[in-house]
C-alpha cells in the first residue's frame, strides 16, 4: 500500500496523476495537505465531495479550538452524512468518532 507521503511526492513531482490517486486514499491525501500542512496540488480537494471539505473545515475548527462552533457543525455534518443525497459511510464514522471525543 502506498503511503500518504509518497503519494503527495509522487503527485508533487509530476510521476503520479491526480486522477490515479485511489478514491479510498483521496480523503487522507488532503487531509494531510489541508490539515497536515503539506504541499500537494490544490486540485485535489476539487476532487472530494461538498461534504468532504466541509468535514475539512469541521476537523480545522476543532484544531483551532473552536469546540462551540464544532459541536453545532458536527450536527448538520452527520444529518448530511446519512442524507440519501450526500450519504458516505466514511463520513459519518469520522463525525461520530470526533463527536465521541469531544462530548457531543
Amino acid at each position: 500500500m502506498t503511503t500518504v507521503p509518497s503519494l503527495l511526492a509522487g503527485l508533487n513531482s509530476g510521476e503520479i496523476p491526480l486522477d490515479s490517486v485511489p478514491d479510498n486514499r483521496l480523503y487522507s491525501v488532503a487531509s494531510a495537505i489541508y490539515l497536515g500542512g503539506l504541499k500537494g496540488p490544490d486540485e485535489l480537494l476539487g476532487q472530494l465531495s461538498s461534504l468532504q471539505r466541509d468535514l475539512l473545515g469541521f476537523q480545522k475548527t476543532l484544531i483551532e479550538g473552536d469546540l462551540a462552533q464544532a459541536i453545532d457543525a458536527s450536527e448538520a455534518l452527520l444529518h448530511r452524512s446519512r442524507s440519501p443525497e450526500e450519504r458516505d459511510a466514511e463520513c459519518e464514522v469520522r463525525l461520530r468518532i470526533e463527536r465521541a471525543l469531544i462530548g457531543a
